[in-house]
């Protein structure tokens, strides 16, 4: 509240009042701003799509779904941020259709996915890793301003691929979105229960926590690029509206489905899901606490 309180911006303003509302005696305690800002509200918001996701994929089996991860693209502006992200929908329902013309099997495939903003600095970029520093420069000539930010644009969430295998979806989206580590595909744990998988992705897809991971250590944002992207998400997504992905299956007329002759052996083996552990620059341990 700080922050926006001194950020001099109208929209951080208009931000600061809303949340000022917020669960406030003087509106009986009725009014939620619902802006991911506001720690209470996504705190209620993570809780909702964990229950959902749960009725959703109720009739899926855990080897059924899979955590996505894909790096979409990287702006310094943060106007940019809805727009880069909006595309990214775009193009994800074009792979998805274009498979589904192609084979039968992806008929039933679903994703639920949420958008993730990173952010560093000049002085960042000089440190990150020798893999991250060439996704950066591959998606895009991209000049780092000395006092940044350059905000990364991430989709995080859960897939459901009933008789596809999960490195057929990985090899799938690295040809739309190709570049180093841009993609991460991973099953869910088959020590973990399904209901226990998804709350856990769906926590570390919505965490919002503000920080620039950089090896082993981590260091908040600035309070002013904190303001500048939640102010703007304050005006752009309309809440959390617009900061989700869903795709649903299609029916088809057979149950009968196709299995995945996919080659598993052309392929790296890959790495535990990110709620264990990531090989993400800037996400590199969570273990959340399932909490509502």
């Amino acid at each position: 509240m700080e922050e926006l309180a001194y950020s001099g911006s109208a929209d951080a303003a208009a931000l600061r009042s809303r949340m000022t509302r917020c669960g406030g005696e003087e509106w009986n305690y009725q009014f939620s701003c619902r802006t991911p800002a506001c720690a209470t509200c996504r705190g209620r918001y993570i809780g909702r799509q964990r229950r959902a996701a749960i009725k959703r994929f109720a009739k899926h089996e855990n080897h059924d779904l899979a955590f996505a991860s894909i790096v979409i693209g990287a702006t310094d502006y943060v106007d940019e941020i809805g727009e880069t992200f909006m595309k990214f929908r775009k193009d994800l329902r074009n792979v998805v259709d274009a498979n589904r013309r192609q084979r039968r099997r992806w008929s039933n495939f679903e994703a639920l996915l949420w958008l993730e903003t990173d952010a560093l600095s000049g002085d960042d970029f000089v440190h990150l890793g020798s893999d991250k520093k060439a996704q950066l420069g591959e998606m895009a000539p991209l000049f780092v301003r000395d006092s940044g930010p350059v905000w990364v644009v991430t989709a995080h969430g859960v897939i459901a691929c009933p008789g596809i295998d999960y490195q057929e979806v990985a090899e799938d989206f690295r040809q739309r979105w190709p570049g180093t580590k841009r993609v991460d595909v991973r099953p869910f744990y088959d020590h973990q229960t399904k209901d226990q998988n998804l709350g856990y992705t769906i926590n570390y897809a919505l965490k919002h926590e503000c920080r620039t991971h950089l090896g082993q250590f981590a260091e908040p944002w600035p309070v002013g690029w904190m303001a500048e992207y939640y102010s703007y998400l304050h005006r752009w997504s309309r809440g959390f509206q617009s900061t989700r992905i869903s795709i649903s299956p299609v029916a088809i007329k057979s149950t009968n489905v196709i299995l995945s002759q996919y080659n598993k052996d052309e392929l790296e083996e890959r790495e535990p899901l990110p709620f264990i552990y990531s090989d993400s620059v800037f996400h590199t341990y969570y273990n959340w606490k399932d909490r509502t």
